[in-house]
């Protein structure tokens, strides 16, 4: 006697899906944006109101958790970046988008 079970298919629960929007107005707030990144939620940072040298700082604290998760830091804009788990996939008109603001660099 043959058993047929049906088949049920997983549909993905998108309620539970969020992008964190942060505007950062210090360095310290950079342990939030952490905190959120390790729960594998994608973020975007504004760091538009801090001093490029704190920005960079930001971003390469961010750059670091996000590479030990193996996600991908992408800017977005002016001064504008987005941090993302392995889970998350962009994509991009641009062909290769830049981890680096020109902005933020230091020379």
């Amino acid at each position: 006697m043959v058993h047929h079970s049906p088949i049920n298919p997983i549909v993905p629960n998108f309620k539970d899906s969020e992008i964190v929007v942060l505007e950062l107005h210090s360095e310290k707030d950079t342990e939030q944006a952490l905190s959120i990144l390790r729960q594998r939620k994608p973020v975007i940072l504004k760091l538009t109101r801090l001093k490029p040298e704190k920005a960079q700082r930001v971003v390469d604290w961010m750059a670091g958790g996000t590479y030990a998760i193996d996600g991908r830091t992408v800017w977005i804009g002016e001064q504008t970046f987005l941090f993302v788990p392995s889970s998350v996939e962009v994509v991009s008109s641009k062909k290769k988008p830049s981890s680096i603001s020109p902005r933020l660099a230091i020379n």
